[in-house]
């Protein structure tokens, strides 16, 4: 496929899967830069010295670290969406980041709620449902606990309500398509894809764990270089940082 065709469906898959328009144009902007530099015109043609090259010339630039590191991100969500859609090219595991100092991410900024929000590969039925919980977990303002608890029948999409708590437009539309993804008919919001599957009880045994939930947000932090992130911390950012007017702007 045309390098160039690639990235317009790629940007239009994100738009698809609800990033902000923030996000959308920054990937344009450094994927842009990208296609400039490669001067390569087929996906196919894309392989690890082209990577190694491109990775170098960002180093050379007058860029901050995180600045290299939004790039290649960018550049990895590509080829994640081209794997995604059995397009021929180079795996996203060759992309490799730059280091960068980790943050302690007591107090979150809103630009980083955004980045850990938005790091789920959502071309992946795993991935729509993590970015959903991120959403919930960080708009409905409630315990772990309470996350793990809810079903599908405590969502109304239409009313945008989740057990009688509001829930803000990004929310809504994630878990509209995170339900559309799944063909089972269990009652659990959230449930793992991995392990024996049950049909016992309305598929009980599939929800996921306070502990699962856990891991899935520290891997999220972690993607975004934050350490000593809890959903608790999430809790309390969202409460500081008004989290609703925040992502109002998406």
């Amino acid at each position: 496929m045309f390098l160039a065709s690639a990235i317009r469906q790629f940007l239009e898959s994100l738009q698809q899967s609800d990033f902000s328009r923030n996000t959308i144009k920054s990937y344009d902007h450094h994927l842009r830069r990208f296609w400039e530099f490669a001067q390569v015109l087929d996906t196919s043609e894309i392989d690890q010295e082209v990577i190694q090259k491109y990775t170098k010339y960002l180093s050379k630039q007058s860029l901050k670290k995180s600045s290299q590191n939004h790039h290649l991100i960018a550049l990895r969500g590509l080829l994640q969406y081209l794997e995604s859609s059995s397009i021929p090219a180079l795996g996203a595991k060759f992309v490799e980041l730059p280091g960068l100092p980790v943050k302690d991410a007591k107090i979150i900024d809103s630009e980083t709620l955004r980045q850990v929000v938005e790091a789920p590969d959502t071309t992946k039925k795993s991935g729509l449902r993590d970015r959903s919980l991120l959403e919930v977990l960080f708009c409905y303002y409630a315990r772990v606990s309470e996350i793990v608890s809810l079903n599908r029948e405590d969502l109304d999409l239409e009313g945008q309500t989740l057990n009688g708590k509001h829930l803000s437009d990004a929310a809504t539309i994630s878990l509209e398509t995170y339900l559309k993804s799944r063909k089972d008919t269990f009652s659990p919001l959230f449930i793992r894809f991995q392990g024996t599957i049950s049909l016992e009880n309305s598929g009980e045994s599939m929800r996921l764990t306070d502990r699962s939930i856990e891991r899935i947000v520290k891997k999220y932090a972690q993607m975004s270089n934050l350490v000593g992130i809890t959903p608790e911390s999430f809790r309390k950012s969202t409460r500081d940082l008004a989290y609703l007017e925040v992502f109002s702007q998406t």
